[in-house]
């Protein structure tokens, strides 16, 4: 199919996608719209430019046209930042999170952590396509130092320390102590998003001068139980849920 013809669906489908009434058509397009990832055009995610790439899945690449993606995160953004907040984000994804809060904050302000290695050229090109630069990292934040599994999934979204699919590919990253980055970065906002890896996190953890943490809690990964030790942990830290501000299973925390 030529260029020009993939670039009409690709604006098409942007289209369709804001449109419910369409939607009984557009299932029929989505086969080919699976083509629009070659095509590396731009979209917009909350102001925030995105290039579409090998990295989408069919499923991410439509999240990302229809401008839904992470849109419980950005919505909670907006009633957890201030201008005098350090932001260490655990889950990096492709960097949306993180160019906001540049954005806010300013870049050397932005300290952001991501497992899964193929991601790290494509946040950085995020980063330059809206004018930011957090300071980013490969690697697992955890209790102690060293290296682990992580499993890669199609949808890299999903990805996780926790195999969750037959399908999920290992990589080996390198493991930092999260109390020592906590020390040395000195944050007043974490941002969590790291698909079933919160359930130990916070076992033992320092957390210094955090006074809000914002994460996304997966009872579907690590089971009521895991979820509920979370909650129980940050409790007995000082903080409690904020839950004006909380959506679902996306919740902020503030140190009471």
């Amino acid at each position: 199919m030529p260029t020009r013809s993939l670039r009409q669906r690709y604006w098409w489908l942007r289209s369709a996608l804001r449109d419910p009434d369409t939607y009984p058509t557009l299932f029929h397009h989505l086969p080919k719209a699976a083509t629009l990832r070659s095509l590396r055009l731009t979209t917009q995610v909350g102001g925030v430019k995105v290039r579409l790439g090998p990295y989408c899945s069919l499923r991410v690449a439509i999240e990302m046209v229809a401008g839904r993606y992470e849109s419980q995160e950005r919505s909670l953004l907006q009633g957890c930042l201030e201008d005098r907040d350090v932001v260490l984000e655990l889950g990096t994804g492709i960097g949306v999170v993180a160019a906001l809060c540049a954005r806010r904050l300013g870049s050397d302000r932005v300290f952001t952590f991501e497992a899964n290695p193929a991601l790290i050229p494509t946040a950085r090109e995020i980063f330059r396509l809206n004018d930011v630069a957090p300071r980013l990292e490969n690697c697992v934040l955890g209790s102690t130092e060293g290296e682990m599994t992580f499993h890669v999934e199609r949808d890299f979204w999903s990805s996780s320390t926790i195999k969750r699919s037959a399908n999920a590919r290992a990589v080996k990253v390198p493991v930092h102590s999260f109390s020592e980055r906590i020390r040395k970065i000195r944050p007043t906002v974490l941002i969590v998003d790291i698909e079933g890896g919160e359930a130990g996190l916070f076992d033992g953890a320092d957390l210094g001068g955090v006074t809000k943490i914002m994460i996304e809690l997966h009872p579907h990964v690590i089971g009521p139980a895991g979820t509920q030790h979370v909650r129980d942990l940050l409790r007995a830290a000082g903080f409690a849920p904020v839950r004006e501000l909380s959506n679902g299973t996306n919740v902020l925390f503030s140190r009471t």
